[in-house]
């Protein structure tokens, strides 16, 4: 079973507080698998990717376009990892980056 931190799927909620009624649905099923909201998940912690597939899809769902939700979330990936687990100092380069 592949897995996600929890930071990730509540930076998506985050997002999607613009559109509550998809953020409802969303968490409502997690809520049901992990006896959390999306704002109580544990950051650092690992939950399943089904999880974080089901706030992606309702995030699109609510946006003109899917592509547009897509680089919104990709944009956010980096410095939500700055803001809590920090980034290594050898990362210089984009390539450093990706390989991260």
């Amino acid at each position: 079973m592949a897995e996600v931190k929890g930071k990730f799927i509540t930076m998506t909620g985050g997002l999607m507080a613009a559109y509550p009624a998809k953020l409802e649905e969303a968490n409502r099923v997690l809520v049901n698998r992990t006896g959390r909201g999306w704002n109580e998940l544990d950051p650092e912690g690992w939950y399943d990717t089904s999880l974080f597939s089901l706030f992606i899809e309702a995030y699109a769902e609510s946006l003109p376009s899917r592509d547009e939700a897509i680089v919104t979330l990709g944009k956010k990936v980096y410095p939500t990892i700055k803001r809590t687990a920090g980034l290594p100092d050898y990362l210089k380069r984009p390539l450093d980056f990706i390989t991260y």
